[in-house]
């Protein structure tokens, strides 16, 4: 993907970048990321092999009611887990926003989604879940850890957990829900 340089802005002390390719946005300073051909199996986000825990304990914010929410407190569950992650500003995440809460209760049973915002503020994050009513849980991070240490560098994106916490697939772009399948099919 090449970085359209004439659409980047300033975010706190990231730089994002649109990315022509695919419509999503990424970090100027991370390295390219794959545009939703499949998982990236030979490393997690983290730098960590697929097939590897833990999942980050981390604090965020719980966008409808406010409150703080460990991010390990999701892993392990009963199901596994989908992490999407967005941004308030981005023109691709507010496109998707209504297939991935179609993606999300369609699949119920199968597994949870969880949202994860940052960039921006969280006014902005809270009038994006106004408007789009995801039926899931949709967290913010203000200090960007999160991302950092799931080595999330563009928006949109997805990562896959099983039950346990063990990352199966990272997607970037918009949600490869066939892929998301297919990598749950073949844990």
């Amino acid at each position: 993907m090449t970085p359209d340089t004439d659409a980047s802005l300033s975010v706190g002390d990231a730089s994002v970048v649109d990315e022509a390719a695919d419509g999503g946005e990424g970090l100027a300073d991370g390295p390219a990321s794959t545009t939703g051909d499949g998982p990236t199996t030979t490393e997690s986000a983290s730098d960590q092999p697929v097939g590897t825990s833990p999942f980050p304990d981390i604090a965020v914010t719980d966008i409808r009611t406010g409150q703080p929410v460990d991010l390990a407190g999701f892993l392990p569950s009963d199901k596994p887990l989908v992490v999407w992650f967005w941004a308030p500003h981005c023109p691709a995440c507010n496109r998707e926003a209504p297939d991935v809460a179609a993606f999300a209760a369609e699949h119920a049973a199968e597994f949870d989604i969880v949202g994860l915002g940052t960039q921006d503020d969280l006014a902005f994050a809270r009038r994006f879940v106004e408007q789009h009513s995801p039926p899931f849980t949709m967290l913010w991070d203000e200090s960007f850890e999160s991302w950092r240490e799931l080595g999330v560098r563009a928006q949109p994106a997805a990562q896959l957990f099983d039950a346990d916490g063990t990352h199966l697939g990272t997607w970037s772009g918009s949600v490869d829900q066939d892929g998301i399948l297919a990598a749950l099919a073949a844990r």
